[in-house]
């Protein structure tokens, strides 16, 4: 018995003096967990334009914006792009980039405004980047913008940018006829490389419901006319 009071009194003032000791330095104890903090600014936003592109915010200094995943899969492997250059002013609604694939573009919109501080020379070397991941890697460009807080009004966010491409994925069958096959694999997610289950015809008809710039799908030379002997 004397044994067992000896140990339980032992044990209630090696409590005490741990309760006393992290009173007396509640710093140290935080810097031993070294406690991270993430301040509100530095949380990451993502908002979506109808031009098939996303803007992605920090803060209120720079925004990093790219091309969305419908524009990637309707035009299937990316073979080459026209990104913008540093320097270049953009505004928002203007055209960002054009992505290539044989003879078929189509184009995102400039989600923001601004200036053009940096753009992602990986995807110059290995455009396809933007097919593999289009929200991460293959980002286009880093913007300094001019009039954030009143354009992000103008984008889509959350539940209402998930609605708007429920939306087009419907848009999107109701716009190809049973004899062009399904554009939906199982899930409900979007095939990869719709441009190969469009004819030169289908093409422009598709192309030009779904993206507000896009090119037809020859590119072809004008010949000058032959001159009268």
């Amino acid at each position: 018995m004397v044994i067992l009071l000896v140990i339980i009194t032992a044990a209630v003032l090696i409590g005490v003096q741990v309760y006393r000791d992290a009173i007396r330095k509640p710093m140290a104890v935080s810097e031993k967990r070294n406690v991270t903090v993430t301040l509100p600014h530095q949380v990451v936003r993502r908002f979506v334009h109808p031009g098939h592109s996303w803007a992605e915010t920090r803060g209120a200094d720079i925004v990093t914006v790219g091309v969305d995943d419908f524009a990637q899969r309707f035009i299937g492997a990316v073979e080459s792009l026209v990104l913008p250059q540093p320097g270049e002013r953009i505004r928002q609604g203007q055209r960002l980039v054009t992505l290539s694939r044989g003879n078929k573009e189509v184009s995102a919109i400039a989600p923001v405004s601004g200036t053009i501080v940096e753009v992602n020379q990986s995807l110059a070397k290995d455009p396809v980047l933007i097919n593999s991941f289009p929200y991460d890697q293959g980002w286009v460009a880093k913007i300094a913008p001019t009039n954030l807080a009143m354009e992000l009004r103008n984008l889509l966010h959350g539940v209402t940018a998930d609605r708007w491409n429920d939306a087009l994925r419907m848009q999107l069958v109701s716009a190809f006829s049973p004899r062009i096959g399904t554009v939906l694999q199982d899930g409900g997610h979007i095939v990869n490389d719709i441009s190969s289950l469009l004819s030169d015809e289908d093409w422009q008809r598709v192309a030009s419901e779904f993206f507000t710039l896009y090119a037809v799908s020859h590119r072809t030379t004008v010949q000058p006319p032959l001159k009268k002997e």
